[in-house]
């Protein structure tokens, strides 16, 4: 079963929790209840009274673990879990054109082509597979050092979500990170502590002819840090031309 089709003035599409949501006012959600309790990545948005948008995510029946914010549904009632950080005010209110898009204000054909462009774009950086795994895209301008933690990290076949309590309340934040296309060592450095990775780095000769050669390949270990751990290895200089000249002799 999709998505029922309705009016553009009835849904919008919002990117929240590194996923896009449909978002749908109360009354449409409970008009078509049925359709939409049992499709994912479902969302009630509501208009406040400065102007903008807070969207909710429907996380399911009422528990006992309502600890985020979003529309947790009952028989009787619904309960709503509102946003009180400022970090949960930022990712529950997403700015129109941003992370919010509601085609049901479009005027022009051409306002409705821009903002479908956009929305398109926003969809390429999501974070998340359809099973929840955790997708870091991977950009053809990547530096090298973020383009080996993206790798990292989607080899790891992980839910990011699951390790957000280690990064502490600035993980919205370090999960936005990976859509960008460079980082710091320190930022390097948070990611491996939190998902169990180490990291070291590899000094060695430029190729070519170079001036005051090491002649070695020297690797120490930055992630955690262990001081005792400094990797020496000689490397040889490259005797293959000789070697094809005394051949031709």
């Amino acid at each position: 079963m999709g998505y029922p089709v309705l009016p553009f003035k009835d849904e919008a599409d919002a990117a929240i929790d590194g996923k896009i949501y449909k978002a749908y006012d109360y009354a449409v959600y409970n008009q078509y209840r049925d359709e939409l309790e049992g499709l994912p990545n479902v969302a009630i948005r509501f208009q406040k009274n400065d102007g903008s948008v807070e969207v909710l995510p429907v996380r399911g029946p009422i528990n006992g673990s309502m600890n985020k914010p979003g529309v947790y549904t009952g028989k009787q009632v619904d309960i709503f879990s509102h946003p009180e950080t400022e970090e949960e005010k930022t990712e529950y209110n997403p700015k129109p054109g941003d992370r919010y898009f509601d085609f049901g204000d479009v005027k022009t054909i051409q306002e409705y082509l821009d903002k479908a462009d956009q929305l398109c774009e926003i969809k390429n950086q999501i974070l998340e597979s359809p099973d929840n795994l955790t997708i870091a895209p991977l950009r053809p301008n990547d530096e090298p050092a973020m383009r080996g933690l993206k790798l990292a990290i989607n080899a790891k076949g992980i839910d990011l979500d699951k390790y957000k309590d280690r990064f502490g309340v600035n993980y919205p934040n370090n999960k936005r990170k990976l859509t960008d296309t460079s980082i710091t060592l320190f930022q390097m450095e948070r990611f491996c502590e939190c998902l169990d990775m180490d990291m070291d780095i590899t000094l060695r000769d430029k190729e070519g002819n170079i001036a005051n050669p090491m002649k070695k390949k020297i690797t120490v270990n930055v992630y955690p840090g262990n001081g005792d751990y400094v990797h020496i290895e000689n490397v040889d200089e490259d005797t293959s031309d000789d070697e094809d000249e005394e051949e031709e002799e």
